[in-house]
């Protein structure tokens, strides 16, 4: 059979694939509240091969496991829960297919060196897929929780100064906003905050997962300016101040990055514009 078939196939192959993640409700920006129906449950057949191959992963790639379970932990847990063992899997899975379709390619006759070309080629894009989508929902969330801590420090302090609490002020701030990423991380810190370790642990545990780094500093600020009662509210009105002086700057810089970002494809439109406008002057004086 000639080549377009193989590339029909292999496209068919990704169709399929990407047809399981879409089926399965697979969302990247999506938080699971229900930790027992993970991705891993949504994806069809994915739980044996899973069963099977992450006790490897953890053995085997135990630094790797590690590292990609404390991003999913700084990610907010998108995918429901599952380890970094079982995100290795849940790739590997995604690999049998063009593994698969390799095989039957072969089978069909088909050379092996073109078939070997586009398996590799499918096995690159479903892992840089893995690792894509994992980065997005990380830098997603910490793009987010950037812009939104601000605002609660300063809603914070405002709270504060009126006679409320700190538990009542993230209780308010969770209550108004409870759609955004800080106003759901927010109330996981509430739900905390009936354990052991009470209001103050519950914020240092989500100071050590926030990869956010104005959250880092916020939370920082209020565990260190809570326990000094009265004048808690002083210390936090000036680091927020701080913290507006910085997106001030923070603003003024990428105001500039864009000034000169966009002054060379200006210029080249100016002159384009430029040259046209003489192009019927010059073919008179040069005789074209």
């Amino acid at each position: 059979m000639s080549p377009w078939i193989v590339t029909s196939l292999a496209g068919a192959t990704g169709a399929a694939f990407a047809y399981a993640f879409l089926a399965s409700g697979f969302s990247l920006s999506r938080h699971e509240p229900d930790k027992d129906a993970g991705l891993v449950d949504r994806i069809p057949f994915a739980r044996p091969v899973v069963d099977l191959l992450s006790p490897l992963f953890a053995r085997h790639m135990a630094d790797t496991v590690a590292r990609i379970d404390r991003v999913l932990v700084l990610a907010g847990d998108p995918f429901g829960g599952i380890t970094g063992a079982q995100y290795l899997a849940l790739t590997a899975f995604g690999m049998l297919y063009p593994v698969f379709m390799a095989g039957f390619a072969l089978a069909m006759g088909f050379s092996l060196k073109m078939t070997g070309l586009l398996a590799l080629m499918a096995l690159v894009l479903v892992g840089t897929f893995s690792w894509w989508s994992l980065d997005r929902v990380y830098k997603k969330r910490m793009r987010a929780l950037d812009i939104e801590f601000p605002y609660f420090l300063d809603f914070t302090v405002m709270s504060k100064e009126a006679g409320a609490t700190l538990q009542q002020a993230i209780d308010l701030f969770v209550t108004s906003s409870p759609d955004t990423e800080l106003g759901r991380s927010l109330a996981g810190v509430l739900n905390a905050a009936f354990g052991s370790g009470g209001l103050l642990g519950a914020l240092k545990d989500f100071s050590d997962t926030c990869p956010s780094p104005n959250g880092r500093t916020t939370l920082q600020a209020i565990l260190k300016a809570e326990p000094m009662g009265a004048e808690s509210g002083t210390l936090l009105r000036e680091i927020a101040r701080d913290l507006r002086a910085r997106r001030f700057e923070a603003a003024e810089k990428a105001a500039e990055m864009l000034k000169g970002r966009i002054m060379v494809p200006t210029m080249l439109m100016f002159v384009g514009a430029f040259l046209m406008i003489l192009a019927g002057s010059f073919a008179k004086l040069f005789g074209v």
